[in-house]
């Protein structure tokens, strides 16, 4: 969520203009700037908390991908 020079959500809200196909994954350790319904609206696929296990991570990602191929 928080990276130099812009946050996460500033960085998907400019990058799906330009490609709006692109699954994007928000993963945060704490966030009160934005809630999950809120980065769903601006076409975020799914929103995380920190600390998220490998295993976990790799099921989201192709999660994600899967439901991706499919629409």
């Amino acid at each position: 969520m928080t990276m130099p020079e812009m946050t996460g959500e500033k960085l998907a809200k400019e990058i799906l203009p330009v490609r709006p196909d692109i699954p994007i994954i928000l993963n945060t350790g704490f966030s009160h700037t934005i809630t999950e319904p809120e980065a769903n609206k601006f076409g975020i696929k799914k929103m995380v908390v920190k600390p998220l296990e490998g295993k976990a991570l790799l099921r989201l990602v192709r999660g994600i991908l899967d439901s991706n191929e499919s629409e």
